[in-house]
């Protein structure tokens, strides 16, 4: 898995340039960067507050997925020793905790990516609002683009 998605990230970096020179950054790359690197998007859109945050939670819940994973395996070695039903079910509980974390790690990498994606094409969105003028005359509505 693991693996898969390196080459997807590689191939996205060598032959995947689309609007490289509209853009002040490149979505993509700032995508790719926040979903491996903890904050990496933001950080590369110099929006550095939100980079420290998505860090912090995303290393965050990196740890409550390592810590559930090896309580998990300790109950269940645990488990194996003894046959003991009480053993098995702090088992099962950090299995399915275990499973969360996966599920809310994914969710949090893939929002922070997305994230990271917009915020990358709407960097001159201000500079570009205020070249779109909107009119509303008697009977007609007219749209002015300053170029």
């Amino acid at each position: 898995m693991k693996n898969s998605l390196f080459l997807i990230l590689v191939i996205m970096f060598v032959f995947i340039k689309p609007h490289a020179f509209e853009y002040k950054y490149n979505p993509l790359k700032a995508a790719a960067l926040s979903a491996v690197i903890p904050g990496g998007g933001q950080f590369y859109n110099d929006k550095k507050i939100k980079a420290a945050i998505v860090s912090v939670v995303e290393i965050g819940l990196i740890y409550k997925l390592y810590y559930d994973n090896s309580q998990k395996n300790y109950y269940y070695e645990k488990f194996k020793e003894s046959n003991s039903q009480i053993e098995y079910q702090r088992f099962s509980n950090y299995y399915y905790k275990k499973q969360s974390d996966i599920f809310w790690l994914g969710f949090y990498v893939l929002l922070s990516s997305t994230d990271a994606f917009v915020d990358a094409h709407l960097y001159n969105f201000e500079s570009q609002k205020k070249k779109i003028h909107i009119l509303f005359k008697k009977n007609k509505l007219e749209v002015r683009y300053e170029f």
